[in-house]
């Protein structure tokens, strides 16, 4: 029987348990009121994202209901259109404004931090939210307060791109060499991590004391302390970037396969910043990585075809017709389905089991045995694919899906344009 380690990090960040009252897409379906259209409701709270920008297609422009100003508000934080998402979000609480839906309003709270999180603006969330301090748990004001004395996080763009070779063209990671506070290190590329981590040991290497205390829920809904900590500068290439917030294990365990994998696990926010990557896939896995000059984007919320979910890249999927928005995760070996697509594409599709294979996330105690898809035929932002051995896991999302490494092999390639927030499938240029 074969044996596969997966590792990602497919974790949302919770500074505490009140932090759950700004999760932006928070499972708690208590926390939109009724004001809102219960169908509507549930792609908000949800995580198929591209339904939702399917819904926002479908409003006309006279509909200025709650209901369309919210979805609008959400497909573009999702789309990371942050100055049409901050305009919608105004009409958000204007609307919100009187009507003393203070379920609603923290709702919107949460959408604002993401949309300021993403550009890196701790400061200008504070003082957006410093007139709704009962949303806001007073460690993660503490965290942001410090990431704000440390200095806003820059990225250093050249006029011209770069070019890394991954280090281990037959592993399943990408590896690629950078440096960190001026030292050489080890860099593994994870869109499946919302944060950037390193283990204790390599902070030390770095100058790193980490402070504070995080609580980091995994995708098998356990949580983790994470302690806090920054670093001056992280560097790839020619492309450097400096006030980068990190996160360090706390847990001996984790933190020793943390210290595993890489010197640093450089999470989706550190990648976006980059531009865009290009990946090629040749033999065994990817090889190949690159970022794009700076451009003007036009991009509209609607026309995108890759959103961000929790700081983490959504891809449109099509099985038999139907939408599924999926992570891609490279830091995954393989990629994984829950149980209820299995199920429900069983007949129509012929699909059959395969080989069952062991998986493991990091931040689960151990490894699972799974049970797997001999072939899944889908269709990715377009483009054609049938992936083998498709491991399957049992969730009470019915559109858990993500897509790691063996995706992007088996499209030939995969090439993220963040500045156009697009994503293509396929041979590279």
């Amino acid at each position: 029987m074969t044996f596969k380690v997966i590792v990602s990090l497919m974790w949302v960040a919770v500074v505490s348990s009140g932090i759950n009252s700004i999760q932006a897409l928070s499972d708690d379906k208590a926390r939109l009121s009724a004001t809102v259209d219960p169908q509507v409701r549930a792609l908000l709270l949800g995580r198929n994202a591209f339904k939702l920008q399917q819904y926002v297609k479908s409003l006309t422009p006279e509909d200025k209901s709650l209901t369309a100003v919210l979805a609008r508000a959400q497909v573009a934080v999702l789309a990371y259109d942050f100055e049409h998402a901050s305009s919608l979000l105004s009409q958000a609480e204007l609307t919100l404004s009187g009507t003393g839906d203070e379920r609603l309003k923290a709702h919107v709270v949460s959408l604002q931090y993401l949309n300021f999180a993403a550009q890196g603006d701790y400061q200008g969330y504070l003082n957006y939210a410093a007139d709704q301090p009962s949303f806001l748990p007073p460690a993660f004001v503490r965290e942001l307060e410090r990431r704000v004395k440390k200095g806003r996080v820059q990225t250093i763009k050249p006029k011209t791109s770069t070019y890394l070779e991954n280090k281990t063209p037959k592993g399943p990671y990408m590896l690629f060499d950078g440096v960190i506070n001026g030292n050489n290190a080890s860099v593994l590329i994870d869109t499946g991590s919302d944060q950037t981590v390193l283990s204790r040991g390599h902070a030390e290497k770095f100058g790193l004391s980490p402070v504070g205390e995080a609580q980091v829920q995994g995708p098998s809904a356990e949580f983790r302390n994470f302690g806090f900590s920054q670093l001056e500068s992280i560097t790839l290439g020619n492309v450097e970037q400096i006030n980068i917030p990190v996160t360090v294990p706390i847990a001996k365990a984790l933190d020793q396969r943390v210290a595993q994998t890489s010197d640093i696990i450089l999470g989706f926010q550190e990648t976006y910043r980059l531009g865009g990557v290009k990946i090629d896939a040749d033999g065994h896995t990817i090889k190949g990585f690159e970022r794009f000059n700076p451009a003007v984007s036009n991009k509209s919320p609607l026309d995108t075809n890759l959103l961000i979910y929790n700081h983490k890249p959504l891809v449109k999927v099509h099985i038999e017709g139907d939408v599924y928005s999926c992570l891609i995760d490279t830091g995954a070996s393989s990629s994984f389905v829950s149980e209820d697509i299995f199920k429900k594409y069983k007949k129509t599709l012929k699909l059959k089991s395969g080989k069952k294979t062991r998986a493991q996330l990091l931040g689960e105690a151990s490894a699972q045995k799974l049970k797997t898809i001999k072939e899944l035929p889908l269709t990715v932002n377009g483009t054609p694919i049938i992936l083998k051995r498709v491991a399957r896991r049992k969730n009470s999302d019915t559109d858990y899906c993500f897509l790691g490494n063996d995706t992007i092999k088996a499209a030939g390639g995969l090439t993220f344009d963040f500045v156009n927030m697009q994503a293509k499938f396929g041979p590279i240029n």
